[in-house]
């Protein structure tokens, strides 16, 4: 009985501590989604200890006054090389030690992949008026340099990831992810509805024809109390304040993200800004108001022009992993709702075959860093915060980026004509004009010009064999410059000309020119503003004959479906035709079957 009533009062007093420290709450940017983290390791040289932060600004700060911060959760993605790990909390990144906790793993107490949550041995209490942010730090001793065991996602948020290279220097790396650190704060003021704007994502252009300003927002949860709605109020310069009712659950700790479209009555065209603010919360008045305001930019322009997408595959016959891929664009291409795409290919990625050209090999540049086939990209901009070329799974990871590139608005108009230079037909003189609708269109503006050919033989097509058919090839560049030439514009239009020469051994019915306005300021910096393609068919239409009329005799036809299989029966669609003559030539051509 004696040891019934002590087992009972110890429980009594296991209670009554837990009732005194009050409240718990999690502080942190990385949504508690730990374990689907990307892995951040070394990789730029040897560094014993690696070490990530986040910032908590001094607005929430002052709110937890008298609070303790009692731990650190932070992820790791592996613990191979993992020998010690550490936890710690700082005024400024180099700064001393508010706090610190060391954790060298044994049998008892090991270091474990995924969510680690280390405590201090002394809260930390945070100071009355607190009038300073806050970096929360978590890393780890590693025995290989070049190990990957921090863990931070992919949703880039300001202040939410700092990390500690070799050369013992933080950087800013939140235009990358959040890293996946946590604080854990106790006591018994903690502010119940405090919710905070910590990201948004609003157009650089509005578009007064659309008289639509759709914007995506992060919020995130700094409170103790779910949070279940709220208003979105946007303001540009010279407009009235619009509102809008957003019906969002947020628990504590986490984020919300949501999208929200805006109809300001503005019509002015330049240079404005756009304030976006959240208030008016469900569950009552916000702790903080100081961190649910943000300010962006945006350039008011009048009218935007008909929108063309440059998808661009990167392939070759030695990928094995190709066809199936160009099975799956040639689909997609034969939508309506994709009419707009123009596809081009570029056989270089994976080593090389018959079709490789010199720009092919330099266009690889793209990626970044090493490469592969098939490689995909869409207007040569950022799939996600690391990627221009990426190697597509799923149709759904094809035209998700064509959908957000179609989406963009085009800011400059591409128009092409082209005629035969004289009549040996062996070149075009290709022009290319145009207006733009905003004062700058990109940093260095170039325009490119190709001639591509489609229904082009394999000699032998890894994963396919010899019937495989090559479409959409990037055959001769007219622009000087791989990268294209520079844009002069006169006020807001501008004309350019090349001459694009033309092989005998070219089907000219199969042929297209391709002209594009990009930007070409750095590797990484060369977003296509907007494309055009005609066929070779126009080309004869501007007054020289492109080829003489065809004598040959038709001794038969095989079809083949876009993904350059043959088929028996072709039913209605769009197919690839070889049409064998008597004297053992045969041509390949593009056609509508009715």
């Amino acid at each position: 009985m004696k040891f019934k009533k002590i087992f009972v009062m110890a429980l009594m007093a296991l209670a009554f501590s837990a009732a005194a420290d009050g409240a718990t709450m999690n502080l942190g940017y990385a949504q508690g989604e730990f374990t689907q983290g990307c892995p951040v390791g070394a990789g730029f040289g040897d560094s014993e200890w690696i070490d990530q932060a986040i910032y908590i600004p001094a607005s929430t700060m002052k709110l937890l006054g008298g609070n303790s911060i009692t731990g650190v959760n932070g992820c790791l993605t592996a613990v191979s090389s993992v020998e010690t790990a550490r936890i710690w909390l700082r005024y400024e990144l180099d700064g001393e030690d508010l706090a610190e906790f060391t954790l060298k793993p044994n049998q008892l107490n090991n270091i474990k992949k995924g969510v680690n949550k280390f405590s201090f041995k002394t809260p930390w209490v945070v100071p009355e008026n607190c009038d300073k942010g806050l970096y929360i730090g978590f890393g780890h001793k590693i025995k290989d340099g070049n190990a990957r065991g921090l863990s931070g996602n992919t949703t880039p948020i300001p202040g939410a990831f700092y990390l500690k290279r070799a050369d013992d220097k933080w950087y800013d790396c939140s235009m990358y992810g959040s890293a996946c650190i946590e604080a854990v704060v106790s006591g018994e003021n903690l502010p119940a509805v405090n919710l905070r704007l910590s990201r948004v994502d609003s157009p650089e252009h509005y578009i007064v024809t659309r008289g639509k300003l759709a914007t995506q927002m992060y919020v995130h949860n700094f409170g103790t109390e779910a949070i279940s709605a709220f208003d979105v109020t946007a303001e540009l310069d010279g407009s009235a304040v619009m509102t809008q009712r957003i019906n969002l659950n947020v628990a504590p700790g986490k984020m919300g993200v949501f999208n929200v479209t805006f109809s300001p009555e503005v019509t002015e065209p330049g240079e404005n800004n756009v304030k976006y603010s959240v208030t008016n919360v469900a569950e009552g008045a916000d702790a903080d108001v100081a961190d649910n305001s943000a300010e962006c930019g945006v350039v008011v322009v009048s009218r935007e022009y008909e929108k063309k997408v440059l998808a661009e595959e990167f392939t070759t016959e030695m990928c094995s992993n190709c066809p199936v891929v160009v099975e799956m664009i040639h689909k997609l291409l034969a939508k309506p709702e994709y009419k707009d795409v123009i596809q081009v290919c570029h056989h270089a990625g994976y080593k090389t075959d018959f079709l490789t050209e010199p720009w092919h090999e330099e266009y690889v540049s793209l990626y970044g860093g090493g490469s592969f086939a098939p490689g995909v990209c869409a207007d040569r901009s950022y799939r996600d915060s690391k990627s221009i070329v990426y190697f597509p799974e799923s149709e759904s990871d094809i035209t998700t980026n064509w959908d957000r590139c179609l989406a963009n608005p085009a800011l400059v108009s591409v128009n092409i004509s082209a005629k035969y230079t004289d009549e040996s037909c062996t070149a075009v003189e290709v022009k290319v004009s145009g207006e733009k609708s905003v004062a700058k269109l990109c940093e260095n503006p170039t325009v490119t010009v190709w001639v591509t050919e489609s229904g082009i033989q394999s000699e032998s097509q890894g994963g396919a064999g010899k019937d495989f058919i090559h479409d959409n090839v990037s055959r001769a560049v007219g622009s000087a410059s791989y990268w294209g030439d520079p844009v002069k514009f006169d006020n807001d239009s501008y004309e350019y000309s090349c001459v694009v020469p033309v092989s005998e051994g070219w089907n000219r019915d199969n042929l297209e020119i391709v002209a594009f306005i990009a930007d070409n300021s750095a590797w990484n910096r060369r977003v296509v503003n907007n494309a055009s393609a005609i066929d070779f068919g126009q080309v004869a239409s501007a007054g020289v004959d492109a080829v003489g009329s065809d004598q040959r005799e038709v001794a038969g036809k095989e079809y083949f479906d876009l993904t350059g299989k043959r088929v028996a029966a072709p039913s209605e669609g769009l197919y690839l035709i070889r049409v064998k003559y008597t004297d053992g030539t045969s041509d390949v051509k593009k056609a509508v079957v009715k």
